[in-house]
């Protein structure tokens, strides 16, 4: 069942068993507090489970430096198994690889240009945990 929640700057669907997206909206800076809500609603969604997340951006969605470092730290990682994060352009290309290689997230994440890949790599995510 597809279920989504909108908060000020994200958009949270939950798209199958053990698949969220959250889809950042553009021109806008997203901080620490934004991403704690956002953790919040995708947990809930999930049902308090093991979940991947689908990372979306609009062109202009930001992270602050703060919101970067919480979201790689190994203390945030919970529930989350994976996250793909789909790039659409440089901008997004360049703040992702940024992500990367300057914060090296503990959450096991990849870059993708074809949504439909990136969902297939999540969905071996989730299998993979159910062994």
């Amino acid at each position: 069942m597809t279920r989504s929640v909108q908060i000020e700057k994200v958009k949270i669907t939950h798209l199958e068993e053990g698949v969220i997206e959250n889809y950042f909206m553009g021109d806008k800076m997203i901080e620490v507090d934004d991403i704690k809500e956002l953790r919040g609603v995708n947990l809930e969604i999930a049902e308090n489970k093991p979940y991947t997340v689908l990372v979306v951006g609009e062109d202009l969605a930001s992270f602050s430096r703060e919101t970067r470092e919480l979201l790689a730290s190994k203390e945030f990682v919970g529930k989350t198994i994976a996250k793909a994060i789909v790039i659409g352009n440089l901008a997004q290309r360049l703040m992702a690889n940024f992500y990367l290689h300057i914060n090296k997230p503990h959450i096991k994440t990849k870059l993708f240009t074809d949504r439909k890949k990136a969902m297939e790599w999540l969905r071996e995510e989730v299998k993979s945990q159910k062994l």
